[in-house]
């Protein structure tokens, strides 16, 4: 931009006086003159009222001021969405689908892995994960051949409020992965499923025929008939299934999902799952339609229940006896007997040698086959304002699987008639609804099943919907016995409110995940970072949220560590922008549990808040310790986190907490320069995420020296912030040091890249033998531990992927390369790529040990390459296909993309299939590549944000701040005049607030003198002539 030259245009909308309008068109009138060097702009800023823009009655010199200014700005909201549900739904974006038919065989088959999450867990507080050994995995049988299943079969959306527990809905219309009863690892596991929870649609035409299907498509009760097929589509956090049944005489579509609000965290914890049915009547005659949900309460497959609870104090188990046991007929026998004894609370069945057992006090859930159970509880009639809906109150106990859950009808036809029923037997439960598409009087009662169903007419061509709300209340979360609750008891007091609440504002609940969707599904960035990016939401599944305000999160189900900092660094883009809250929260735990002065390692932020020791006889009680390992990007980390904060956000209560977390990120920074200053200013012999790869074993390390620079540079422009320019000096002159240092220990200058170590000088032998890196390559390699140390003797040096994952977040945060020289970054991600890549991604390690640790694909390398090499202005085509390989292998191939594994194997039996840990965060690192696509960069305390674009118009890319989400939308377009076309940009906000001093995209300022604030539904609008 020539800003001595720039000039200005009226806009459209912009509303002043009829001679101010003459003045602006007599200036541009003069430009044409000199139009092959003039870039004119045009802001138009659309609110629902003045922004605070000086207002001028012509415009200044052309010579006088480097910012462009506007004369006049009004403005208005941007065109409505849909206010009727049915048409917001079928606006609503997809971008995968799978289709499950009712003649598909699945089996599970065995999965040679080193851990991951298992589909049934047998025992309370402990890891779900199949250790070292075999997982199952599930396959598709065609003709007897196993062939990787349809979308939505082996992992689908969690459905569920933010840390309320979740379930799925998969492709077949099966329910899996309940978690809502408080399961998680220090307290009961997971059910895998609950055989019949269905959805059931009844359909009678005007001339008397009528059909009635289960929706799924192969019922787990051989006598209930199920559709032909069913289409699965996801898009965090709904779910939707297309009927496909020819015998159907209308068409459905079921929609499944929760309140998820950006920056909202206490609407996005509801506890509680709409699932709203639109039904279309295609025919010439009048139809009925009705739309069912059974939820089994009473019998648990696949269940056994004799564990006692751990007591509160968190020290002994309730261990009595049980009250009774006798000799049973069945299930049902079983569940009717604990319901006769009055004081019976919970019972488990075992259905080989037919004995029921009766406890006074609700014992621990496990799977076990071949056994069934459950906790007593009574299916009553509940009205209150707005519902009406069936509810199951468990019996009276303060353990976890205490509380209630409902099943209330909405509608927004008010001739909707909605009917609710009870009973042991699904099967006649089944054929009332059948029958009439409704259910008899209501019989309240201790009863298996309980099911809602809505009942609309619908004329020819007519579309309507009905809803059915699955709410829930269980507030007693409990912590190794300890109750510490759950923070929606704060919010809401039974099952029936959480899903009045949902039910009653679910065209805004449906409207704000439009908003969510918007930025990225109409983004111009290819379909499968769309996809892969807002189904990465379903990470948060492992979240909870106690009563005293404390948010956490396991680092996976399987690997039960809690809030891992280095671990968070992988996810933490959606969770800080989205809810920042959930982010600062962990933060400032970090901080309280800093090693403290005069202790080994003082001021080192710890790796986690709190190790498994899950298993352990007497396990540590407290949630929050802080312990774990001296690792070289968990202090790093921190003080970035804090940075993003402080730069990113304009919310004026979490600036002040960074502020007031100033001294400890100081603490942090200095411990960096403790350990480096006296060895050659890098870290030696540090662990990192990529534990396993044994780098601790080594001096130096390329990965841990970047993460290192990373922490200096950081902390040198947050010690600027919080005024403090003799640190920020301090770090400064560190960084440089450490620039020259990694340059001369790991610079491979015959190879041209850095080596992943050091392999001259300082490898500690005894810590390598200890690994389990040599304890697998020596396993592999027949005992040659000589092959092992030294890895190949003809490689020029290990080479090992993502050795720059720190510069990455360098990148994110505006804070320039962190190598001396950037040409030798360039060439080295060229090498990663060339050495190290696979069909499946890129291997960790080429050059070093070779086993199948070093051969493993670890989810966060392919998606930094591409965010790093578009960020150095390399071919951003090939950048994105580098990212594709390895995200969209589990979109598009092993159709699994809601259950992402941190590796693949390598190597052998395990080539291309999920090899350790379940539902992990490292892929989310390709949240970085949006950043890198826009160029965006905040600097929310001076209201600064720019823009470098790495894409040509037309496009349009994601925007994302604390709390704030949008969009940036570029159009070109044809010269007005000759040679002289313009580029028009808009800014526009789907949630949050941005206050501006300055904004610029690819240099081109935004007339925006003073500054305004965009909001919600607000768009900024300027044109930049070429």
């Amino acid at each position: 931009m020539d800003s001595e030259k720039a000039t200005l245009r009226r806009g459209r909308r912009t509303h002043c006086g009829l001679p101010s309008i003459l003045i602006v068109l007599a200036v541009v009138l003069l430009l044409c003159w000199h139009w092959w060097s003039t870039q004119v702009l045009v802001l138009i800023v659309h609110q629902d009222s003045p922004v605070n823009i000086p207002i001028k009655s012509t415009p200044p010199p052309l010579s006088s001021s480097p910012k462009a200014e506007v004369n006049s700005v009004r403005v208005q909201k941007v065109t409505p969405r849909p206010t009727d549900l049915v048409d917001l739904l079928s606006s609503l974006s997809f971008k995968n689908y799978g289709i499950a038919k009712s003649s598909d065989v699945y089996v599970f088959n065995d999965l040679p892995c080193i851990y991951l999450e298992a589909q049934n867990v047998t025992s309370s507080y402990t890891s779900w994960s199949d250790t070292y050994g075999e997982s199952s995995y599930l396959y598709q049988s065609v003709a007897g051949i196993l062939v990787h299943p349809p979308s939505g079969m082996r992992s689908s959306v969690p459905l569920g409020g933010i840390s309320t527990g979740s379930f799925e809905l998969r492709a077949d219309g099966s329910f899996h992965e309940w978690t809502i009863f408080n399961q998680y690892p220090a307290g009961p596991p997971k059910f895998q499923t609950l055989d019949n929870t269905f959805m059931g649609l009844y359909v009678k035409r005007a001339s008397g025929s009528s059909a009635s299907y289960v929706l799924q498509t192969s019922p787990s009760d051989g006598r209930l008939p199920g559709v032909q097929s069913l289409m699965y589509q996801g898009a965090h956090p709904m779910s939707k299934l297309v009927v496909m049944d020819s015998r159907l005489p209308v068409t459905a579509t079921i929609y499944a999902y929760s309140r998820y609000k950006v920056g909202d965290m206490n609407t996005s914890a509801t506890p509680a799952v709409a699932f709203t049915a639109v039904l279309e009547n295609p025919l010439n005659e009048n139809v009925t339609a009705s739309f069912m949900f059974n939820f089994p309460h009473g019998i648990e497959p696949h269940t056994q229940r004799t564990v006692p609870q751990m007591s509160p104090n968190g020290t002994l188990y309730k261990n009595s006896p049980p009250l009774r046991s006798i000799v049973a007929m069945d299930t049902l026998s079983c569940f009717e007997f604990c319901n006769s004894v009055s004081i019976c609370s919970s019972w488990s069945y075992d259905e080989v040698g037919g004995t029921c057992l009766i406890y006074e006090d609700v014992r621990m859930n496990g799977y076990k086959d071949g056994n069934s159970a459950g906790v007593k509880g009574q299916w009553k009639a509940s009205t209150s304002e707005g519902a009406q809906c069936v509810t199951m109150h468990r019996v009276e106990t303060d353990t976890a699987a205490g509380g209630n859950m409902s099943l209330c009808g909405f509608s927004t036809d008010n001739t909707t008639k909605f009917s609710y029923g009870a009973s042991n037997d699904v099967y006649s439960l089944w054929q009332q609804f059948a029958s009439s598409g409704s259910f008899e009087a209501f019989k309240e009662g201790y009863l298996v099943n309980g099911a809602a169903a809505g009942t609309v007419e619908l004329g020819p061509g007519e579309t309507k919907e009905v809803t059915i709300v699955l709410g829930w209340y269980f507030p007693n979360r409990e912590f190794i016995g300890y109750r510490l609750g759950n923070f929606y008891s704060h919010l809401f007091k039974s099952s029936v409110e959480a899903a009045e609440k949902l039910g009653n504002s679910r065209i805004e609940a449906v409207s704000d995940i439009a908003k969510l969707h918007e930025p990225f599904f109409t983004s111009t960035m290819p379909d499968y970072l769309q996809d892969i990016l807002i189904n990465s939401l379903s990470h948060i599944r492992s979240a909870f949220w106690v009563r005293d305000g404390r948010w956490r999160q396991w680092e996976a189900y399987d690997c039960v560590n809690i809030d891992s900092v280095h671990n968070d660094g992988e996810r933490h883009i959606p969770y800080i922008t989205i809810f920042p809250d959930s982010e600062l929260n962990k933060i400032i735990a970090w901080a309280k549990y800093q090693v403290q002065p005069n202790l080994t390692n003082a001021g080192m932020i710890y790796e986690e808040l709190r190790q498994g020791y899950l298993d352990l006889p007497y396990p540590p009680r407290n949630m929050d310790i802080g312990d774990g390992r001296v690792m070289s990007d968990v202090t790093s980390m921190f003080i970035t986190y804090l940075l993003e904060l402080y730069t990113w956000s304009s919310d004026n209560d979490t600036l002040a907490v960074v502020r007031s977390l100033w001294p400890q990120a100081q603490q942090a920074a200095q411990w960096q320069l403790n350990i480096t200053q006296s060895n050659g200013y890098l870290p030696t012999y540090l662990v990192s995420t990529y534990d396993i790869l044994g780098l601790d074993s080594y001096k130096y390390a390329t990965y841990n020296g970047a993460f290192h620079l990373l922490a200096m540079k950081a902390a040198e422009k947050l010690a600027y912030l919080m005024g403090d320019n003799e640190f920020a000096a301090t770090c400064h002159e560190a960084f440089l040091k450490g620039q020259v240092a990694l340059d001369q220990y790991l610079w491979n200058e015959a190879a041209q890249y850095y080596n992943a170590y050091t392999v001259d000088e300082g490898f500690d032998y005894e810590r390598y033998r200890n690994s389990t890196n040599l304890t697998l390559c020596l396993y592999e390699s027949g005992r040659n531990e000589e092959k092992c140390v030294l890895g190949d003797p003809n490689s020029p040096g290990p080479l090992m992927s993502d050795s720059f994952y720190a510069q990455v977040l360098a990148y994110s945060l505006g804070l320039g390369t962190l190598v001396q020289n950037e040409t030798r970054l360039r060439l080295h991600m060229k090498a990663e790529l060339k050495n190290n890549d696979s069909p499946w991604g890129l291997m960790a390690l080429n050059g070093g040990a070779n086993n199948a640790y070093t051969n493993s694909i670890w989810a966060l390398a392919n998606p930094n390459w591409a965010t790093t090499n578009i960020h150095l202005l390399e071919d951003v085509e090939l950048a994105l296909s580098v990212a594709e390989k390895s995200l969209d292998y589990w979109r598009s191939v092993l159709n699994d993309q809601w259950n992402i594994a941190g590796l693949l194997g390598g190597t052998l039996a395990t080539s291309g299939l999920p090899f350790i840990t379940s539902h992990y965060g490292f892929f989310m690192t390709a949240w970085h590549i949006v950043f890198a696509l826009s160029g965006q960069n905040a600097n929310m305390t001076e209201g600064s944000l720019t823009f470098a674009p790495k894409v040509s118009p037309p496009f349009l890319l994601p925007v994302m701040l604390p709390g704030v989400w949008g969009y940036l939308e570029a159009q070109e377009f044809a010269p007005k005049r000759p040679d002289a076309g313009y580029v028009q940009y808009t800014l526009g906000l789907n949630f949050g607030s941005i206050p501006l001093q300055s904004l610029s995209i690819s240099g081109c300022s935004a007339p925006i003198n003073g500054s305004c604030t965009l909001r919600a539904d607000d768009f900024l609008r300027w044109d930049c002539f070429l």
